[in-house]
């Protein structure tokens, strides 16, 4: 930080507002869906468990199996999903059940009906004492734009609760906003 205070003190002033998690994924423009450098390595490194003394030919072919099996393994899973009716994994779901209960105590202000340009107020629940916090965004789904200042719609490619709270305000589906990548149909194109 000292470092960064000597080339630009105001970058570090702007640094210490945001939490250090959210660093790596700042720039990234959405690419990477919320994955961090540290945790594909961590992945990674559960697959290599106990080869590390093996040839690297073997390490390679590992490696590729490995691979093969864990694709059919989902596009199986994935086709039993789309079979039963299910667009959307459970995982995926679940995940997301905690921002639609927070999207319920938002107060959502629509500036635009057409491109659903919107401004959102946290509520704090029953429970919190959270809240108060402002974001705005564009949830157009006709063109495809989905934005959030938070961050959270663009990172994960997950609607976060003030897009479900403006979704709702104009009667739209929050699950449209759920990434392609995420749904069963595509799982299953791969």
């Amino acid at each position: 930080m000292k470092s960064i205070r000597e080339v630009h003190s105001e970058g570090e002033d702007w640094l210490e507002t945001h939490p250090f998690e959210r660093w790596t994924l700042h720039q990234d423009e959405g690419y990477r869906y919320g994955i961090t450098t540290t945790n594909m390595g961590e992945c990674l490194n559960g697959l290599y468990v106990g080869l590390r003394a093996m040839p690297i030919s073997s390490i390679v072919l590992h490696t590729f199996f490995r691979t093969v099996t864990w694709f059919i393994e989902r596009y199986q899973a994935a086709y039993q999903m789309l079979n039963a009716g299910i667009y959307i994994p459970k995982k995926i779901t679940d995940d997301m059940k905690p921002w639609s209960e927070r999207a319920k105590w938002h107060k959502v202000t629509l500036f635009s009906r057409r491109d659903s340009r919107f401004a959102v107020v946290t509520g704090s629940g029953p429970d919190s004492s959270k809240g108060g916090n402002a974001q705005t965004g564009i949830l157009d789904a006709k063109n495809g734009i989905r934005e959030c200042t938070c961050g959270k719609l663009q990172g994960r490619h997950l609607p976060c609760s003030h897009a479900y709270a403006a979704a709702r305000s104009v009667n739209l589906n929050p699950l449209i906003l759920v990434s392609p990548y995420y749904k069963t149909p595509y799982v299953v194109r791969v």
